[in-house]
């Protein structure tokens, strides 16, 4: 490894670290100690940052003072917090090592927030990622799992991903970059060490060129998982529709693919649904019509030949609306209501407006989520009907039906918000002033 090959490789994938501000993650190790090497010849500018776990003693210690020795001669600010790992850890009833990362990342975020940094740098190199690949793989994963670390995700990234650790160790001994070894790494009860002792080198007895072919490999894997997100994009942007903040796809645009399963893989991983939940949804063939599907923050509805995609259903808060001319932010609306003379005033054809007899109305009124039992009397019709039989006969899909809301009037329903108006509170021959509602979309994407 040559300085010359690393400011290629940062001219070609990284042009924007020498315009931007970044905090690089120092450990001691040789790994952080050559990437900061490399970023300071590079003209990165940088700060440091290091954490001292404190789970090897003097070790733990001795790090830190090489950190701040480095860190003092090259005029490079550097800040260090030391952590109560262990503690934590049985605190969590989490492993020392999630803990730790958890930790880490946790306290990086909030530094870079308070320096104005705009990326975190880590020495992750070529053998993480073959051991990340090796993990994955025993472990069980999708194409993405094969794929390992991305070199840039989000405001994180890997400059020396490409780069091996041999690589690493011949330009630390060419520049007598010092740097201290962990003596955890020797640990095999961990399964990165496990992987890095006793695997890898038995795999390179069969090919001593392993990093170099493995390099070429997960180039392919990108390219191939490039090509076939394209492929489920431009099927979603061609027969997906949105609708009140809901994506549409027909369940027969998916099934008539040839490989129906890797595509709702490719489409739902962006979304937390695991390749389990994927293998359920596909199992109906997309007859189960009501069937629902959640990962963290989105759900998926299997509707009347439909597959429905948004985020988790929530009953929204109530809401008091205290004057006829009130503004209100809801999480799908923008709430605006005025008042008008009948004289000044044309009805319109939109669920999203609602118009009633102002003088039939006592304010305040409330604004809340419809419950079980609510009953009202849609607009055209004498008798009374049951909320949830009327969002049943309108094909509601569960969706919406959670954040589906009732305007109450001394506790009587004025509107079903964005359906149906109530054929009490309508305008009619003796109306003379008119409360008219217009609901603005707001734009949610995911």
């Amino acid at each position: 490894m040559k300085l010359k090959a690393f400011l290629a490789h940062i001219h070609k994938h990284f042009p924007h670290l020498s315009t931007t501000k970044s905090l690089l993650a120092l450990s001691g190790g040789v790994d952080s100690m050559v990437l900061a090497t490399l970023c300071l010849k590079a003209k990165i500018p940088f700060i440091l940052a290091h954490c001292n776990f404190q789970l090897r003693g003097s070790s733990s210690d001795l790090d830190e003072l090489l950190v701040r020795k480095w860190a003092e001669e090259h005029q490079v600010p550097l800040y260090c917090r030391s952590f109560h790992t262990m503690a934590e850890a049985k605190e969590r009833g989490q492993s020392i090592e999630m803990v730790a990362r958890q930790l880490r990342y946790d306290w990086f975020e909030e530094l870079m927030k308070s320096q104005n940094c705009d990326q975190l740098l880590t020495a992750h190199h070529l053998n993480d990622q073959l051991e990340t690949f090796l993990f994955n793989m025993a472990k069980g994963c999708g194409i993405r799992g094969l794929k390992g670390m991305p070199e840039q995700h989000d405001r994180l990234a890997r400059p020396l991903l490409q780069f091996s650790r041999k690589d690493i160790l011949a330009y630390a001994k060419m520049e007598g970059i010092p740097f201290r070894e962990d003596e955890s790494n020797q640990d095999t009860q961990y399964h990165r060490n496990k992987i890095r002792q006793n695997i890898i080198p038995e795999l390179k007895k069969i090919n001593p060129e392993l990093e170099h072919t493995f390099r070429n490999s997960q180039a392919r894997i990108a390219a191939a998982d490039r090509q076939l997100q394209h492929w489920v994009n431009s099927h979603l942007e061609n027969h997906g529709d949105w609708k009140q903040q809901l994506f549409y796809l027909p369940t027969s645009r998916v099934f008539s693919q040839k490989e129906p399963i890797l595509f709702l893989e490719l489409w739902l991983r962006e979304y937390g649904f695991n390749y389990q939940q994927v293998l359920q949804i596909a199992e109906g063939q997309g007859e189960n019509s009501g069937s629902l599907f959640e990962s963290g923050d989105f759900a998926l509805q299997v509707d009347r030949g439909n597959f429905i995609l948004g985020q988790k259903p929530q009953a929204p808060p109530a809401q008091i609306i205290e004057n006829s001319r009130q503004i209100l932010n809801l999480h799908q609306f923008q709430w605006q209501s005025d008042t008008f003379n009948v004289k000044d005033f044309q009805l319109e054809k939109n669920p999203l407006i609602g118009a009633f007899d102002l003088d039939l109305l006592q304010f305040p009124l409330k604004l809340r989520p419809w419950k079980l039992g609510d009953k009202f009397r849609p607009l055209g019709m004498k008798g009374k009907k049951k909320v949830s039989d009327f969002l049943i006969d309108q094909k509601i899909p569960i969706l919406l039906k959670a954040q589906t809301m009732v305007l109450e009037s001394q506790g009587e329903i004025v509107w079903l918000v964005g359906y149906r108006p109530d054929d009490r509170f309508k305008i009619g021959p003796k109306t003379k002033n008119i409360w008219r509602i217009e609901l603005k979309q707001n734009e949610i994407t995911f």
